[in-house]
């Protein structure tokens, strides 16, 4: 349960991070204040985007695509690809790479019979380029142990 947990919270925080969605703990939780700005940070409040407008009804594969997105753009960040956009460092965490990666696949086959052909394609295709990166990065980084 702790790990769902922490996927849960990695995956919150991944999306608080790119300001695309508010949240609000549940009753009597405490997490961290995202709603902090530094000086220079960028952050602007009022041009923060709302996933959706309240009178919205959102299915759930919906938010399996949007889930997906973010499992993807993880992926690509923890294989040091992409900055992480809280701190602009790149960083290397294949083991959480391969958790994102594996949660992504797992998603876009839930997803596959609500897709069309050419997003299965699209998907499978981004899918593939991730799982070949991560094996070029872990043959990379046990090269460099030797």
């Amino acid at each position: 349960m702790s790990r769902i947990v922490g996927i849960m919270n990695l995956l919150s925080d991944f999306a608080r991070s790119y300001a695309l969605i508010e949240y609000s703990p549940p009753q009597g939780r405490r997490f961290r204040d995202w709603n902090h700005t530094t000086p220079n940070s960028g952050y602007n409040p009022s041009q923060r985007r709302r996933c959706m407008e309240p009178s919205e009804r959102t299915d759930v594969y919906t938010l399996l695509r949007y889930t997906l997105e973010l499992y993807i753009a993880s992926a690509w960040q923890h294989m040091g690809f992409l900055p992480d956009p809280a701190t602009g460092q790149t960083h290397l965490a294949l083991e959480e790479a391969r958790i994102a990666i594996d949660c992504a696949d797992f998603l876009a086959g839930k997803l596959k019979p609500r897709l069309e052909p050419q997003e299965q394609r699209e998907y499978e295709r981004r899918l593939r380029d991730l799982k070949l990166n991560f094996l070029a990065k872990q043959n990379d980084t046990r090269m460099e142990a030797f």
